[in-house]
């Protein structure tokens, strides 16, 4: 084809070719900018499949407008030829990386299959299935960027432009459903994703044979190599994520990219050593299962109730332990090994894919809930441990758990509220929402939460008005006001659709924005740095973030610019309140059992002769096991001698011991404390004791404080209000 310009386009060189068309690089002069434009044969006839694939692909993309999604700008016909105007990529496709074996490291990996799942989510959102995922249709620039391609065999909602019988993919990466001819919904794509992630993690594709149709029957009859046979040092957790994918029975994989980018963030965090691989796969089990307890997601900050039952820790826990630290340090980039035999215990062979569905695995009446922030695990563990953790788990998903005990709704609230402050200053503001309602729900007159929710909600509907302003002032012609408008949405919130709708559009008017912006970020990263927060996560991400900005800001994207430095400083903004948040203040928890007056203390007897061993009186009853007197000791030492006695009652499940050092025990805690034990295999606590504050007869000491519950691992501190009676010192309150 021979042709200087098509459409407004003034066509630069030739990029590529095929059996439908031709791709070429193209100056729009309007916004003047490199794109690439797809033209289709004019041989093409006008209602022929090809011709109807490529008007497919243009609508699909066009109700598209995501990071992780290819922009299509214009469609036209000129002279009998369609074309369609789209983003022009530069880089390579994911089969080109996969056939050079140019990327080794698995934390890149996990990110590259995070992104496509984020883009993939967006178009399950909007009822679009792809149909055609594959390598070579998911791109990735050199920034690090995916882009997902050609959507040219989209499913557009209930549209049945594609009839029931008819079979398109490719054969190595289509579900059974696409072989058999049947309607292709989500699920479908997420068979092809799990295709596309055994491929990358192996470098081996999970259906190959000698023709199309022995790879069609691997399809539908066999399970391909488990992954391990071909990279023995992939973690469980993501042989488990790309095993679920690749389920035959399309009701038991992820529904939809959604869940499956949720358990690659599960992963991540296990991979990098912030989950116990046993607790991420029980989150993983319980992902998207119709009785999951899942509160939020972990994997961005949010708080998280995940049931975990510690009986589900198999035998070879202690191995895909070991895996998880190789894997760990594969995320410094060391490549995936390639056996030549499988492991111990793991067929390298097809297996028949006709079995019957596996019966999920008992569930226990009662569960231990863990609770996820920010990565790290942390039990909600009030007076030793609560009745809370032990009650059984509601069938449905509920947004605040059903806490009943004063004692620990007040610790809930306490946590709650520290994480909404949290979320206030990271600009979470939805998820501040949340939190704020899920504490006024429990406690309706909490004044922190209402304050947290005015800010969040003012600053949200700050958010929408900007961004309804933004759209009128665009479609008025007036880019100033829009402009303007624009920029305050991305200075609350870079990522909020608007941004992506109409910042290509607004372009060229956005370059002192973006200078603005790149020296907002250049603060914010310099106050990090001075924190000594270089070694936070989100140090690490806003760098990141910061160079690809820059990349954009030389291109002349000043409107992407900009919302990437934004999104950058206020990462950088995160780093440093993670480095420098201050210790929250002690925090008694107000509602409590008035204590108990404590025994008399023991009397002497009239003087006796001198002849006569002076004895005691008899006191009142106590305990049988009861702590050494410390009356004799100092202050300071008889309160680290309660403390380490509340320790000792804890690891020994003795509830007379714990009496002792918290009179004020009710019967109603004692029950719970007692059933708590009961449930309680193995309890470990280490104890480390801040500056012990004493005024008069009353101390607080604020405690960092790790557990150990049937294996597995829990940090938090707490704040002990302890008081001084004619016995000594005891425990009077635990508060967050």
């Amino acid at each position: 084809m021979d042709f200087e310009k098509i459409g407004k386009y003034q066509i630069v060189g030739k990029i590529g070719q095929g059996a439908m068309g031709e791709v070429f690089k193209a100056h729009d002069p309007l916004l003047n900018r490199l794109i690439a434009v797809k033209t289709i044969s004019g041989s093409a006839p006008a209602e022929g499949d090809a011709r109807k694939r490529f008007l497919r692909e243009a609508q699909s993309a066009a109700r598209l407008n995501h990071p992780n999604i290819i922009t299509v700008f214009d469609l036209g016909e000129e002279h009998g030829r369609v074309y369609m105007a789209m983003e022009l990529l530069e880089g390579t496709d994911l089969r080109e990386i996969i056939n050079t074996r140019a990327v080794t490291d698995l934390g890149q990996k996990l990110d590259f299959m995070e992104q496509v799942c984020d883009g993939l989510a967006y178009a399950h959102a909007k009822q679009i299935v792809h149909r055609d995922l594959k390598p070579g249709n998911i791109h990735v620039q050199p920034s690090g960027q995916v882009k997902i391609m050609d959507f040219g065999l989209a499913r557009l909602g209930a549209s049945e432009m594609t009839a029931t019988g008819t079979v398109m993919g490719t054969p190595n990466y289509m579900s059974p459903e696409q072989v058999r001819g049947e309607k292709a919904d989500a699920r479908s794509d997420i068979f092809s994703l799990g295709a596309v992630f055994y491929e990358l993690l192996t470098a081996h594709k999970a259906f190959d044979a000698d023709s199309i149709h022995a790879v069609l029957f691997q399809v539908l009859e066999h399970d391909p190599e488990p992954v391990r046979h071909w990279a023995e040092d992939v973690p469980e957790i993501l042989v488990e994520v790309v095993h679920r994918a690749l389920e035959k029975d399309a009701a038991r994989r992820f529904q939809d990219a959604g869940q499956m980018r949720d358990a690659l963030r599960i992963a991540r965090h296990v991979v990098a050593g912030e989950m116990d691989e046993a607790a991420g796969l029980t989150a993983l089990q319980e992902l998207g299962s119709a009785d999951a307890t899942v509160v939020g997601l972990a994997a961005t900050g949010d708080a998280t109730i995940i049931t975990s039952d510690p009986t589900a820790v198999g035998p070879d826990v202690s191995a895909d332990r070991t895996r998880t630290r190789k894997a760990a340090s594969l995320l410094k980039g060391r490549s995936l090994s390639r056996p030549g035999s499988t492991r111990t215990g793991r067929t390298g062979t097809a297996r028949p894919s006709s079995r019957a569905p596996a019966a999920p695995p008992p569930r226990r009446a009662s569960r231990v809930p863990v609770m996820l922030g920010a990565g790290v695990l942390a039990l909600v563990v009030v007076a030793g441990l609560a009745v809370w953790l032990l009650r059984p788990v509601p069938v449905a998903p509920t947004p605040t758990p059903n806490v009943t005990d004063p004692l620990m709704v007040d610790a809930l609230v306490a946590s709650l509220v520290e994480l909404a402050n949290q979320d206030l200053k990271n600009k979470n503001y939805a998820s501040a929402v949340r939190r704020a309602d899920s504490i006024l729900s429990l406690r309706k007159d909490n004044v922190d939460a209402r304050d947290i929710r005015g800010l969040a909600q003012g600053k949200l509907e700050e958010l929408k008005a900007g961004a309804q302003e933004a759209r009128r002032a665009f479609e008025a012609g007036d880019t100033d006001k829009a402009t303007q408008a624009l920029a305050t949405v991305m200075s609350i919130d870079p990522n909020d659709p608007v941004v992506d709708e109409l910042s290509q559009k607004l372009n060229r008017y956005f370059q002192g924005k973006a200078e603005d912006a790149r020296s907002e970020m250049a603060k914010s990263r310099a106050l990090a740095e001075g924190a000594g927060a270089t070694r936070q996560p989100d140090f690490a991400e806003a760098a990141d973030g910061a160079r690809k900005a820059e990349a954009l800001f030389k291109n002349r994207e000043f409107a992407v610019a900009t919302g990437r430095y934004l999104e950058a400083r206020d990462r950088f903004d995160r780093a440093k309140n993670a480095q420098v948040r201050p210790t929250p203040a002690p925090r008694p928890t107000p509602i409590f059992v008035p204590p108990t007056p404590a025994p008399a203390p023991p009397t002497l007897p009239a003087p006796a002769p001198p002849s006569v061993v002076p004895t005691f009186a008899p006191g009142p009853v106590t305990p049988a096991i009861t702590p050494p007197p410390i009356s004799a000791l100092g202050d300071e030492p008889a309160i680290r001698k309660v403390m380490d006695d509340y320790k000792r009652a804890i690891e020994s499940s003795n509830v007379e011991l714990f009496r002792a050092v918290k009179p004020n025990l009710s019967s109603r805690e004692e029950q719970s404390l007692r059933e708590s034990f009961k449930a309680v295999r193995n309890h470990q606590v280490s104890l480390s004791l801040g500056p012990i504050q004493i005024a008069g007869s009353q101390a607080t000491v604020r405690v960092s404080r790790q557990d150990v519950l049937d294996g597995r691992r829990a940090a938090f501190q707490q704040t002990f209000t302890l008081v001084k009676g004619p016995a000594g010192w005891v425990i009077r309150e635990i508060g967050q």
